[in-house]
């Protein structure tokens, strides 16, 4: 996906900008009314001119304020466009995907799971935050699964490397189904663990 044109500002410093804009203009103003006053008491001004000058002073002042805040709004409109768009393009790809999907932050909590890992949209977002544990003894399963699959994730962020661990699982007509399941560390530029991705596909066939 290309880049935007636009900086990509979070909202806390987005909204810095336009405080500091705004202040920025403020003082702008204040310096016009301090200098208006000085002329005034250096050139012994008319009070018509004295009225004209400090009108004039606020209405450019004002003009600019407001100019300056619907520029930005304009650059913050068009960045949060263009993240939403970017946020939609990737969630279509991971929700689409034949594969199961899931991100976990660094103490094995899921993060995110696309509909292909758990189908039913109220237990996923029940799911974020939890690990398989809470999984297994919400839904009453044998932990033994869970206990693999944290094992496994924990030998990925000790070693920074993917590991892949097999799984059977046997629905309720007795039929098996094999999955090959891994786990990839995303590192930050310290070389530590940020997230970790993990997916697992269907080997039954193979």
């Amino acid at each position: 996906v290309s880049q935007s044109r636009y900086p990509n500002f979070g909202f806390k410093e987005r909204n810095s900008i336009v405080l500091v804009a705004a202040f920025s203009v403020f003082l702008i103003v204040l310096l016009e009314i301090t200098n208006h006053t000085i002329i005034s008491v250096s050139y012994k001004l008319t009070r018509e001119a004295n009225f004209a000058i400090y009108y004039t002073s606020m209405l450019l002042s004002i003009v600019a304020t407001v100019m300056c805040v619907y520029y930005l709004r304009s650059v913050n409109y068009h960045v949060e466009s263009r993240l939403i768009e970017q946020r939609t393009f990737y969630e279509n790809i991971f929700e689409n995907l034949p594969a199961d999907v899931a991100v976990f932050d660094k103490h094995h909590r899921y993060i995110y799971i696309n509909p292909k890992g758990v189908r039913d949209a109220s237990m996923r977002k029940w799911l974020i935050g939890k690990d398989d544990f809470d999984y297994c003894e919400r839904k009453q399963l044998d932990k033994t699964r869970a206990e693999r699959r944290r094992n496994a994730f924990n030998r990925c962020v000790a070693t920074l490397e993917p590991v892949e661990l097999e799984e059977t699982s046997t629905d309720t007509n007795g039929n098996s189904s094999y999955h090959l399941r891994s786990f990839n560390p995303i590192l930050n530029e310290q070389g530590e663990v940020t997230i970790v991705i993990g997916y697992g596909i269907d080997i039954t066939g193979q």
